[in-house]
């Protein structure tokens, strides 16, 4: 039996209760990871992507075109956050 979405799913995109937008921010924030790992701590990735996703559902940003903006927002600040930030030795 499904369940109709809650107020929270719908406000993430989610539809009758499905996570499929927390799917997709897992797929984001890895993505990020994946591209930002070797200059930024992954903390720091996921507290990005978490405070983009934050501003753009308070901007009322299209449940549609959410992923493609949370990716493409995360990705700006993460590159700036990069440049202003000295590069990470690897551990040993």
């Amino acid at each position: 039996m499904e369940r109709p979405g809650t107020p929270d799913d719908l406000a993430f995109g989610h539809r009758d209760g499905h996570v499929d937008g927390l799917d997709r921010d897992v797929e984001i924030t890895r993505r990020l990871i994946a591209r930002f790992g070797q200059q930024l701590p992954t903390d720091a990735v996921r507290a990005v992507v978490h405070a983009s996703r934050a501003d753009l559902t308070a901007g009322c940003a299209p449940a549609t075109a959410l992923p493609e903006l949370l990716e493409r927002c995360a990705a700006q600040r993460l590159t700036a956050l990069a440049a202003s930030t000295p590069v990470r030795e690897p551990p040993p």
